[in-house]
């Protein structure tokens, strides 16, 4: 059996991660049903944090486009959802460059919890 790339891995962690997040169903700032997408409140370039779920939001197309366009906006929008306790918590374990990130542990992880959805 062909071991699975690296590459591989990460997408089938973003796929898994999405799914979860979208699973509520709704946009969490407007409430519509339709054309559902993962948000992260900060960026998924901070491996540590990538797929944790409380760095994660649902949000539609529109909403999503508007925070990333407006992104003094969506700061605030995640500090009132988030409180400055969690908000400082995650910047500082996105910054932290000392944490690895096993994502052979992450997708498994993301696997149990998809199972559970």
């Amino acid at each position: 059996m062909k071991k699975k790339s690296a590459t591989w891995k990460k997408r089938e962690a973003d796929k898994l991660f999405s799914l979860i997040i979208r699973s509520p169903g709704f946009c969490t700032e407007c409430g519509t049903t339709e054309n559902l997408q993962c948000a992260h409140g900060f960026s998924r370039r901070y491996r540590s944090i990538r797929w944790n779920e409380a760095n994660a939001f649902c949000l539609c197309r529109g909403c999503h486009m508007r925070f990333t366009h407006r992104p003094l906006e969506w700061d605030d929008w995640i500090r009132g959802r988030w409180g400055d306790d969690l908000y400082a918590w995650l910047r500082s374990a996105a910054l932290d460059i000392t944490t690895k990130v096993d994502v052979d542990v992450v997708l498994l992880r993301l696997q149990d919890r998809h199972a559970e959805i």
